[in-house]
């Protein structure tokens, strides 16, 4: 380690080291000295250090060193004595800056809780035959050394690797790699640092991340930084997005689902938030960021090993309206919504009438759809009570083909003989069958599914429409041109085949399990397009809804929740009808007589 001169002034985020008391990090420095946070703090610990203390009985560590990174990030220290020995080995004596014994190097990695003792025999005995072939090191008596003439940075670099090739990151180590990448981030932003915001200035040695950084930057700068990370992360999962230019990345967020990689959809919450156009909603710093991960990555691990609950009970609101600027063009209202059936098992819709058809209307689509579902599930519904996922999602899936077949039927009719010169009638669907804290949803269209608990909110489902299929060939490597918004569904019941025939569109479904505390809210597109600007807003907006609205009972609850956000959305313009629906799991079944059937 290296001695501390009066030339060399300490600064935030420097490791230190002093004999009798270990490892500090600097947090604060001052005229007369540094604010010390020590590694294992004890009552005689000095908080405050003077300047010649510094310099004479403290030693600060290589910032790159192994003793340095076992300060910061002592699981990934581990890991990478464990994967780079040899580099390992280096450091730690470029860290010492002195020969060193085989027994020296065991009490320090022993201390620094690097390996076990048993686990450094082993270690040794396997890297020793290295050692002795690489013309690096010199070892006599078992002292061991660098050879004049060995350059220490290189040694330092450690065999940084630039990041993986984008899109081969696997969808189960998603959330180790943004820890990681939070983890780094916040070292950086300890050191009063940003970071170059370019993929090619991250480097990866052993099991720790690197960015290469820029001077001290702004609260502002310091919110770009974790969009620039979480950006980084999406890449490495799904591939290459668009620039910036073609598709902001806040419009990137309702689409992510549908790139054909499952994201947990707690991290999906964060990387919202994080890719928003308004800094007020990302994280503020690193450190921010790495503790929105962590909960969410604990409410995943949650939600993976919940038991399916299936006498767990629901109650649920409800709330539409024809949208305050929308009824001065007509007071006929395109939503249309569905609650059946009873706490524990329930089916919950919401259809949404396309505007532009002139061979029916949008109100008679999604009313038909509702109808058909309505009248499935009093016939067929408690056949599947019980049953496996697969075969539910099948069922679901037939009850839509039939109620597709229906509307398609209704707008050839409307427009007999044929469909030639006509605009047939369509709607979005949503549908949310629950059985007890499980939820099976089926989607196509714009209509939306929100999860909100812990984590944040969580959209489960994604815009099926122009701009959707867009971004799935541009992943692909497919050339694409983003001439316009992109806002035609491509996802709609009442669709046709190219040859005239009904054939249900590719029904996006999934199953979540709902934990305690946590809300489903399901809505049509007057909500996510008049709520907020972007949809971070929109996330921040049903989060906090949830959060403050209380009610006597929780079905109470759940009505005024829909209420407000219907209400927001009318404040927000009102350009759109507007339909939420929204779901909790309760022991509370019944509700006051003025909140209406809760449940039906």
């Amino acid at each position: 380690m290296s001695p501390l001169p009066p030339s060399a002034p300490v600064q935030v985020g420097n490791v230190l080291h002093h004999p009798a008391f270990g490892f500090a990090t600097v947090e604060e420095v001052d005229p007369s000295g540094a604010t010390l946070r020590w590694e294992r703090q004890g009552s005689s610990h000095p908080v405050h250090v003077s300047k010649a203390a510094l310099a004479t009985a403290y030693r600060r560590c290589l910032p790159n060193g192994l003793l340095a990174r076992s300060v910061r990030d002592p699981d990934g220290a581990r890991a990478f004595v464990e994967a780079e020995p040899l580099a390992a080995l280096a450091m730690l004596l470029v860290d010492l800056e002195a020969a060193a014994s085989v027994a020296d190097l065991r009490d320090w990695l022993l201390d620094r809780r690097l390996s076990t003792a048993a686990r450094f025999e082993a270690w040794w005995d396997a890297l020793r035959p290295l050692v002795e072939t690489d013309d690096r090191f010199s070892l006599a008596r078992d002292a061991l050394s660098l050879r004049d003439g060995v350059d220490r940075s290189e040694v330092l670099q450690a065999r940084a690797r630039p990041l993986p090739v984008p899109g081969t990151l696997p969808a189960s180590a998603a959330f180790g790699f943004a820890l990681r990448l939070a983890r780094a981030l916040a070292d950086v932003h300890l050191g009063g640092l940003g970071v170059v915001p370019d993929p090619a200035a991250v480097s990866i040695t052993g099991d720790t991340i690197q960015f290469r950084t820029r001077g001290a930057p702004t609260a502002q700068g310091r919110r770009d930084d974790v969009r620039f990370v979480l950006r980084l992360l999406l890449e490495q999962v799904l591939g290459p997005l668009p620039a910036p230019g073609d598709v902001s990345e806040s419009d990137l967020a309702p689409q992510l689902g549908g790139l054909g990689v499952t994201l947990p959809i707690e991290l999906l919450a964060v990387a919202t938030d994080g890719l928003a156009a308004d800094g007020a909603f990302r994280p503020a710093d690193g450190f921010a960021l790495w503790e929105r991960l962590n909960v969410a990555e604990a409410v995943h691990a949650m939600r993976r090993a919940a038991p399916w609950a299936h006498q767990a009970g629901a109650c649920a609101g409800f709330n539409t309206h024809v949208g305050v600027l929308k009824s001065l063009q007509t007071q006929v209202n395109q939503d249309a919504f569905l609650l059946a059936g009873e706490p524990t098992f329930s089916l919950l819709c919401v259809a949404d009438g396309i505007s532009q058809c002139n061979a029916g209307s949008g109100d008679l689509a999604s009313n038909l759809l509702i109808r058909s579902l309505r009248s499935w599930w009093a016939e067929r519904g408690d056949s599947i009570r019980d049953a496996e996922p697969p075969r539910v999602n099948a069922a679901i899936a037939g009850a839509l083909t039939r109620a597709n077949e229906i509307v398609c039927d209704a707008a050839l009719r409307a427009a007999a003989p044929d469909l030639d010169d006509f605009i047939p009638m369509g709607t979005t669907v949503l549908v949310a069958l629950t059985r007890g804290n499980r939820v099976h949803l089926a989607s196509l269209g714009d209509s939306r599914a929100y999860l909100v608990g812990r984590h944040g909110v969580s959209l489960l489902t994604f815009d099926q429409n122009l701009q959707s299929e867009r971004l799935r060939d541009f992943v692909a490597g497919r050339h694409v041109s983003w001439t316009d918004s992109g806002t035609p569904l491509v996802g709609y019941c009442g669709h046709f085949d190219p040859d005239g025939v009904p054939a249900l569109a590719p029904l996006a479904t999934s199953v979540v399990s709902l934990l305690p505390g946590e809300w489903l809210v399901l809505c049509s597109d007057g909500l996510s397009d008049y709520g907020g600007p972007e949809e971070a807003a929109i996330a921040d907006l049903i989060g906090t809804t949830v959060r403050e609205r209380k009610g006597a009972t929780v079905a109470a609850q759940a009505m005024d929740v829909c209420r407000a956000l219907v209400d927001a959305a009318n404040r927000g313009g009102g350009g759109d009808n507007v339909t939420v629906l929204a779901l909790t799991l309760s022991s509370e079944y019944g509700a006051a007589a003025h909140d209406g059937p809760v449940p039906s």
